[in-house]
Parts: structure tokens; C-alpha cells; sequence
């Protein structure tokens, strides 16, 4: 009886593993969409050419959600009259620029020019438990004459 039930409970386990399975093959796009994004443009620069072999000028523009949603490259070529042929590789959440840039390299498509967009990091709301929340803060409080020495003889030279 117990054998019976736990076959049951198996297949039953595997009928439902392959068929979420056979719908997550037949929906591709039924997901997280910046994750979506993300494999589709790793794919298309690890698998097609992003630029036409006769562009002398070729812009990759790297950055996060708001660089790719933001700039738009036939508006941007368009604007510099055929000049620059440019490539939007931004991707959401993602800041690791240096392998893209190597897959590029490794298929040919050497970019002449490359604009890194890094957003500023928005300083942590201070915690009214934490007295000092940073390192030279600390080196401040604590040996605020720290560069007096130095200070003295650069004084003393000058």
C-alpha cells in the first residue's frame, strides 16, 4: 500500500514537473522581464554581428534599465548623420561590463568608442543606533591630527 502511494505520488510529481516544463518551452517570454532582456541581448551580441562591417565609428553605450530604456540608437544615429553607427547594450541590474566587452572583442566587433553609465549610489538613511556608520569617519573622530605632521614639514619646505 505504502510502495503504491509513493509511485503514485512520483509520477504524479513528474506529470507535473514536465508539464510546467513543456509550457515554460512553449512561453519563452512568460517571466521576469529584466531577466528576459538580459538573455535575449546576451544572446543576440554572443550570436549576431551588432555592427554593419562597414562602420567606421562604433559607439557602445553600457549602463542599467534607465540607459536602456533611454537611449535610442537609430535616434542617436540619425541625429550624427551616418558618423556613428551605435549599439545600446544596457542591461537591467547589470554592471558587469568587462566580459561583454570581451565577448565583442573575440567576435570582431571592436567598438571605436564606449560610454559607461554608472549611477551615483544613494547614501544609506543614517541609523540612529549607529553613531559612526563609516570608516574614515572613524579615523576622523578618533585621530583628527593624523596629517599634522605631514602637514608641518610641507609647511616647513614650502
Amino acid at each position: 500500500m505504502f510502495f503504491r502511494r509513493l509511485s503514485f505520488t512520483i509520477a504524479l510529481g513528474i506529470a507535473f514537473y514536465i508539464g510546467l516544463f513543456t509550457i515554460h518551452k512553449m512561453f519563452p517570454y512568460i517571466g521576469v522581464g529584466s531577466e528576459i532582456v538580459t538573455y535575449e541581448k546576451l544572446h543576440f551580441i554572443n550570436t549576431e554581428s551588432i555592427f554593419p562591417p562597414n562602420a567606421k565609428r562604433r559607439l557602445v553605450i553600457l549602463g542599467d534599465s534607465r540607459v536602456l530604456s533611454g537611449f535610442i540608437p537609430a535616434l542617436f544615429d540619425e541625429l550624427s548623420r551616418g558618423t556613428i553607427y551605435s549599439y545600446n547594450l544596457a542591461l537591467p541590474d547589470y554592471q558587469m561590463f568587462i566580459p561583454l566587452m570581451g565577448n565583442l572583442i573575440n567576435k570582431g566587433q571592436i567598438p571605436t568608442d564606449i560610454f559607461i553609465t554608472i549611477p551615483w549610489k544613494e547614501l544609506p538613511k543614517k541609523n540612529p543606533l549607529v553613531f559612526i556608520d563609516n570608516d574614515n569617519e572613524i579615523i576622523k573622530k578618533l585621530v583628527p591630527f593624523r596629517h599634522l605632521i605631514c602637514n608641518l614639514f610641507i609647511f616647513g619646505y614650502r
